[in-house]
């Protein structure tokens, strides 16, 4: 069989069976955004992401804007873990380009780098037909790791700032859909230049008993991932979801309904699990619903049929 047969989670269990165990390695591999590496008196959290031209970033996108996304999707990986950004590399596998785009995706890691305190180190480069990028970053957590696990039952399920954005400007770009100037530019902004909620999983790290991930797959799949880990269930409120309210209008007018917007993933807010409510609003966030005992993933008290981003 091929690995289009078998899917990504099978394809995940088969490199897993081929790693061997390494002793300073505190999280499991394949079941966190980051690996937490138990190093002296520090933890550190590893991240590695790889993106190519054609799959990962839309022909719309400006190439200063790949440069700032490559970095800004590792970073949200730290986030989810509560890690502060400390070094990076990036390989690049590079057509032979111009020049000048070179430089836009260099200048747009340097200036998503900058804005959240990441030191680059430097990386390698190969010819290659199509633009593929490489970026691994490590972090230090201070405090607590947000580990999946940690999800309990009776706890609050909350999420940062309003899903759907990226995703809607995703269905802009694919469908060629006419829409209001200003909307588009502000679901263009949240796919082209996403913001890694840095601070928030840093203020998060600070209490005990915090899960989290980052809802990049789509907010149906991070859900279902934090109950593998934590054997939780999770019941979500529609209603309580946080959407722009311009893009949901417009979104809405295009035929499309909430349901349709959170899985198509590229949000890269954080949904966490917490009983702590002075927490939640400390950071902003909205609370979307509740975990429970019995393991799986209700929207408004019905199961739901998980969907969301998958690489196979």
């Amino acid at each position: 069989m091929k690995l289009s047969d078998i899917g990504e989670n099978k394809v995940i269990e088969i490199i897993k069976e081929n790693i061997s165990d390494c002793e300073s390695l505190i999280s499991e591999i394949g079941n966190e955004d980051c690996a937490i590496i138990d190093y002296s008196d520090k933890k550190l959290a590893y991240t590695s992401d790889l993106l190519t031209r054609d799959r990962h970033f839309p022909k719309e996108t400006p190439y200063k804007d790949i440069g700032w996304k490559l970095i800004a999707v590792n970073l949200s990986d730290i986030a989810s873990m509560g890690a502060k950004p400390l070094f990076s590399t990036t390989s690049m596998g590079l057509p032979d380009l111009e020049e000048k785009k070179l430089d836009e995706i260099t200048r747009g890691m340097q200036e998503c780098s900058k804005n959240f305190d990441l030191c680059q180190v430097g990386g390698d480069i190969t010819k290659n037909e199509e633009i593929i990028l490489n970026t691994s970053i490590i972090g230090e957590i201070e405090i607590n790791p947000l580990y999946r696990k940690n999800a309990q039952p009776n706890q609050f399920v909350a999420v940062t700032n309003p899903i759907g954005t990226a995703g809607f400007g995703i269905k802009v770009i694919k469908n060629n859909l006419e829409i209001n100037d200003k909307v588009k530019e502000k679901a263009f902004k949240a796919l082209f230049q996403p913001k890694p909620r840095i601070k928030e999983g840093l203020t998060l790290s600070k209490k005990p008993k915090v899960a989290a991930i980052d809802v990049s797959d789509g907010l149906s799949i991070s859900l279902k991932q934090l109950s593998n880990a934590s054997g939780c269930g999770f019941n979500i409120q529609t209603q309580k979801i946080p959407f722009d309210k311009e893009i949901l209008k417009e979104a809405n007018e295009k035929g499309y309904q909430k349901q349709d917007l959170i899985d198509i993933g590229d949000d890269y807010e954080l949904l966490f699990t917490t009983s702590d409510q002075k927490l939640i609003k400390k950071i902003d966030a909205k609370i979307i619903g509740k975990t429970r005992k019995k393991k799986g993933i209700w929207f408004d008290n019905k199961r739901r049929e998980i969907r969301g981003y998958r690489h196979f």
